[in-house]
């Protein structure tokens, strides 16, 4: 499959056979949230990820990624032997803290890790907040999304209109919407069928904005550091 072909496109299958099609050093940035449960974990898939990024992000080009608190420091472990770590954000919950528990740490999560790994060494092109209040997770299109907010200041600070963005685990699609509301190239990989589809329809929906929002402009200023 062509570079053309991926562009721009949602497309079904396992990103793990389909990133073999994207060639080395075309992308600008990797923006995801992998599946982190334990058989994810133990199959290796950070692995995979840090691997997948050295090969086809341009030099200086930053991974952006989700993790569980839980596997912290099997993602970091993992990662690390294949990209440069660059800083760990905390995606702060709006409601304070989530309604369960983690059982086996008896421990109540505030809080959603967002890993920065680097091939090689730059700096982000805004000065990027620690930690900072997302919008709240957005279930409507996939049980474990993100919100948006998180991904456009991340993007905002990670990468610039017209670049290249990788998900490789686009879920229902909140990536591929944001980067088409800031004039971002992207290519996005779901192995679900039925999921990437319900990705496409949303994705139909979405326009650029006519004014790009930055870090320096209406609600992304409102939050402060911790």
């Amino acid at each position: 499959m062509s570079l053309d072909a991926l562009l721009n496109q949602i497309t079904t299958g396992d990103a793990r056979e389909l990133a073999s099609s994207i060639p080395d050093e075309s992308i600008d940035h990797i923006f995801c949230d992998p599946p982190y449960q334990r058989a994810h974990i133990d199959a290796g898939i950070y692995a995979w990820l840090g691997q997948a990024a050295a090969r086809v992000l341009k030099p200086g080009g930053f991974c952006v990624t989700y993790c569980g608190t839980y596997w912290l420091a099997h993602a970091l472990q993992q990662m690390t032997s294949h990209l440069t770590y660059y800083w760990e954000y905390r995606i702060l919950f709006r409601d304070g803290y989530t309604a369960g528990i983690h059982y086996q740490r008896r421990t109540k999560p505030g809080s959603t890790p967002l890993l920065v790994f680097c091939k090689g060494q730059r700096l982000p092109y805004r000065t990027v907040l620690d930690g900072y209040k997302g919008a709240g997770a957005d279930k409507s299109f996939h049980k474990w999304g993100q919100d948006a907010y998180s991904v456009q200041y991340s993007l905002e600070c990670f990468s610039r209109a017209e670049d290249l963005i990788l998900d490789p685990f686009c879920g229902g699609g909140t990536v591929p919407s944001v980067c088409t509301q800031l004039r971002r190239q992207f290519i996005a990989f779901e192995i679900d069928a039925q999921t990437a589809e319900t990705a496409r329809k949303r994705l139909a929906t979405v326009q650029p904005l006519l004014v790009e929002p930055t870090v320096s402009q209406g609600h992304l200023e409102m939050e402060v550091p911790v």
